[in-house]
């Protein structure tokens, strides 16, 4: 049997067990399906838009502009054997249009519950920063708690994960979750690397089914897992949030990704991870210690979410 029968069988069981990808979406008809006609071809970039909505992709990378925001598809844009640019048909319309066009669904016509998740925790403190000591659980329980507050303020139910310094295992933060009736669940944390140079925040959704993710951990899997029943949604609630974040100017805005990380994997509802910057960076470290920077940091998160939430409740 030779290497392309193999290749042909495995492709035919993939689509009759439906983990394959969907295929390639031509530009012209992403344009259709996103309804935006208006075409910029240009060297390096190709701009699509409708005079009010704009998506400037790269072809050969996943790193698109969505409205001005940075943000990245599962897959790059690619061109295809007659030279068309193309995107997957599973980004179009499960990750893009979500994003350009249509609602979030209705979820409640009552009060819109919201499941803050500070990450770590107890004897997990994650990240420190080498400038000042700064300890990312410390930081994110901070800045949950302010996001509360304002979703508080805003008629939102607000369910913590934890409110003081205690540690849960990832299973526990999103089985509350699914216990409590959350409508949205939005982890935090702040990022660390080997160096200082990397700055910026980043807002995650979970990645597509038969991706790579675009964190580090790049374990390809076509499995749908819990949280995918949620993808649409989950883009727009991170859209939402990620295109409020301070500081995202040039390379700090490093987009709205996709990771395979647990509490997105397990989550009961449209769910998101913010890593809020960099304690690894002494500027980003500094700007995080200040309360004011926090302050202005909540406030962007939850009127992220709060937006997201107005748009899900029935009329």
């Amino acid at each position: 049997m030779t290497i392309k029968t193999i290749a042909t069988i495995l492709t035919i069981l993939a689509l009759a067990t439906g983990t394959a990808k969907a295929g390639p979406m031509t530009l012209a008809r992403l344009q259709k399906r996103l309804a935006l006609p208006q075409l910029a071809d240009m060297t390096n970039t190709v701009e699509i838009s409708d005079g009010t909505n704009t998506v400037v992709l790269h072809p050969g990378y996943r790193r698109i502009v969505v409205n001005g925001s940075a943000a990245w598809l599962n897959g790059p844009a690619e061109a295809d054997f007659r030279n068309r640019l193309t995107v997957d048909t599973a980004d179009a319309t499960r990750f893009l249009a979500p994003l350009i066009r249509g609602r979030p669904a209705a979820v409640t016509n009552g009060t819109f519950r919201v499941f803050i998740d500070p990450g770590h925790g107890g004897e997990d403190s994650g990240a420190i920063s080498r400038l000042n000591g700064l300890k990312e659980k410390d930081l994110v329980l901070d800045l949950a708690m302010r996001v509360g507050a304002y979703l508080e303020d805003a008629g939102l139910d607000v369910v913590y994960s934890r409110t003081d310094d205690v540690f849960l295992a990832l299973e526990e933060r999103s089985a509350l979750a699914r216990r409590k009736g959350a409508h949205a669940f939005v982890s935090l944390h702040a990022n660390t690397t080997g160096g200082p140079a990397a700055r910026g925040a980043e807002t995650f959704t979970l990645t597509l089914a038969g991706f790579d993710s675009t964190s580090q951990d790049s374990r390809l899997t076509h499995e749908e897992r819990p949280g995918n029943a949620f993808d649409a949604d989950s883009g727009r609630l991170g859209h939402a949030i990620h295109t409020r974040l301070p500081g995202r100017r040039g390379d700090a805005d490093r987009g709205l990704r996709h990771a395979r990380f647990q509490v997105l994997r397990q989550a009961p509802c449209p769910a998101v991870l913010v890593e809020c910057g960099f304690l690894s960076n002494p500027d980003e470290t500094r700007s995080l210690a200040s309360p004011r920077f926090r302050e202005r940091t909540a406030k962007a998160i939850a009127e992220g979410i709060a937006d997201y939430a107005k748009r899900a409740q029935r009329k």
